[in-house]
């Protein structure tokens, strides 16, 4: 970005906004519970940490052992250093994700200006940012958004380089591939794939060596090696059991955990068009690039590269494994900020003819109310199959409404009003800003207001209620245990517990434990509480329900959990 570029009063007002919108997600972080299931685990992984010192291996103290202590640790030690200075609390389980998010919004401003103008850079940062399913796992104790930072942290260092920067950029690639093999199982290998795809579409007269390649890789990929291999050594096959055969082989070849769908291979182009919206606002991109019409648009060719091989580097692999998870998908939410901010910055330009100008926003008005009747969807599909859910909100957001509507008569001006008119085209022009302002708008509600994707089951209250009544024999009832229990429990690791958790699980198959067929009450003499999860009885498990509760006393109860107190009374 050049000197003058930074003195346009227009440029540092995009750039501040970006900045805003890349830092809004650290507001707030505090609310709610951690949420079911992998904030508590990872949040209870931490821990471990910090109280054993276990910063190379903890499954020795992980909830089910190796099944999850084989995640790579590097999201785990920063969250453990964030809990040292910080304190344990629900913010700092999720500050990984949301520095991570902060810089992947930086990064793809930085990665898009080397192909196109600082205003398709800004506007492609924006809606990264304000991508509500983006930013809710930015807000979430989880993995995927931070090795979607390393991976974008590569492809920034890769792209420095072959534009003529020294060879110590490409100790920055090393380090990045390293981070994307040690924050989730085999991310890295995402990283592989869009790097030598990246090879060979660089312009020829900068295309570094094989060589130069070759070593990178390998030097990154080796940088990961050593935790693995330690893993194996002190393990052996049965760390390569729990790595490879459960977390990968069987997940790309059975539906674990019932993650299917009757779509099948074409599962994830649905959840494009809900999720990204903006993948279906770039399909104006080709139209834009086909025409001999649209010569400006030339400078984001490169960018349309890297953007196509990230999406189907993804895709393929996604499509291809059989369990279908939504946040799967979550990397393609880059290239479809890639290519929307480029769409919207040649609105602006007037670098479209106005037919091409209608059809992209009309087809993105379709996506976005496509995807903004999602919610209300999901209700008539739970209720018609009988499924419950934790989170039955129907509510609309009214924003995807008001976009729709911008884009429907911004559509239908450019159709049908005079071509010749300059206030015309200034108003057509100031659609994307309109667009983008309401998307900011709605993000900044969700993160400082209130933030409806997210949503309370109750386990703190739960872990409160059987403190209070000094429980020491707990029979929990449910598909699996919430991990985030323990935690509350042991009120983030500042006090033992003596309570001992018993788990009661209808599944043949559980990710952590065995199935219990049959609820069996131990009658010790000791203090007892059964915590049930609703959604067994409303399942039709466990009739027997009610004989065993008898007239036990109710201590708490929501839509998810009761907690029963059976005192010591024997059956």
């Amino acid at each position: 970005m050049s000197a003058h570029d930074l003195r346009s009063l227009p440029t540092l007002i995009l750039l501040m906004w970006l900045a805003v919108v890349a830092l809004l997600r650290l507001v707030n972080l505090g609310f709610e519970d951690l949420q079911a299931w992998d904030e508590g685990l990872y949040a209870h992984r931490a821990l471990m940490i910090l109280q054993h010192g276990n910063w190379i291996d903890q499954s020795a103290h992980s909830i089910g052992g190796l099944i999850t202590g084989c995640y790579p640790p590097l999201a785990f030690w920063f969250t453990a250093v964030s809990y040292s200075v910080f304190g344990p609390t629900e913010w700092t389980t999720r500050l990984f994700s949301s520095v991570t998010c902060v810089g992947s919004v930086f990064l793809l401003f930085l990665i898009v200006r080397k192909f196109s103008t600082t205003r398709a850079a800004a506007f492609a940062g924006i809606l990264l940012g304000t991508n509500l399913f983006f930013s809710f796992y930015s807000r979430q104790g989880q993995l995927d958004v931070g090795y979607i930072f390393f991976i974008l942290l590569s492809v920034w260092g890769w792209l420095c380089w072959t534009r003529g920067r020294g060879r110590k950029v490409l100790v920055i690639v090393a380090v990045a591939i390293a981070g994307a093999f040690m924050t989730k199982i085999l991310m890295g290998v995402y990283t592989l794939i869009i790097l030598v795809a990246l090879h060979f579409l660089v312009d020829r007269s900068t295309r570094p060596s094989y060589g130069h390649l070759f070593l990178t890789l390998l030097t990154g990929t080796l940088l990961a090696f050593p935790w693995h291999v330690w893993m194996y050594y002190v393990h052996g096959d049965v760390f390569f059991d729990a790595f490879f055969s459960l977390h990968i082989a069987q997940r790309a070849m059975v539906p674990l955990e019932g993650h299917n769908s009757p779509l099948g291979v074409f599962f994830y182009f649905n959840q494009i068009i809900v999720r990204y919206p903006e993948f279906v606002l770039s399909g104006g991109l080709f139209i834009f690039w086909m025409s001999s019409k649209t010569a400006r648009i030339e400078v984001a060719r490169p960018l349309l590269n890297i953007a196509l091989i990230w999406t189907l580097s993804v895709l393929v692999i996604i499509s291809a494994v059989s369990t279908k998870i939504v946040h799967y998908s979550l990397p393609l939410a880059v290239p479809a900020a890639m290519l929307g901010g480029v769409v919207l910055d040649s609105m602006v330009r007037g670098s479209c003819t106005r037919k091409q100008y209608a059809w992209a926003l009309f087809l993105y008005m379709g996506a976005v109310l496509w995807g903004a009747g999602w919610p209300l969807r999901m209700y008539v599909k739970t209720q018609l199959l009988g499924i419950p859910s934790a989170n039955a909100d129907t509510s609309l957001s009214l924003v995807p409404f008001v976009i729709a509507t911008v884009a429907l008569i911004a559509g239908v001006c450019a159709l049908v009003l005079s071509t010749e008119s300059k206030r015309v085209n200034s108003v057509l022009r100031a659609v994307p800003f309109v667009v983008l302002g309401l998307l900011t708008l709605q993000a900044a509600y969700e993160f400082v207001v209130k933030d409806e994707t997210q949503y309370e089951i109750g386990t703190r209250r739960v872990a409160d209620t059987l403190v209070a009544v000094n429980a020491t024999e707990v029979d929990y009832v449910g598909f699996d245990q919430n991990p985030a229990l323990e935690v509350y429990l042991s009120d983030w690791g500042c006090r033992p517990t003596p309570v001992s958790i018993r788990n009661h699980l209808p599944l043949p198959i559980s990710r952590l434990h065995e199935a219990s067929p049959v609820l069996q009450i131990p009658s010790n003499g000791e203090r007892n509480v059964v915590v049930l999860e609703n959604r067994l009885v409303e399942r039709g498990y466990y009739p027997e329900r009610q004989e065993i509760i008898g007239d036990a006393t109710l201590l708490f109860s929501n839509d998810f959990y009761s907690v029963y107190d059976m005192g010591t009374r024997r059956r």
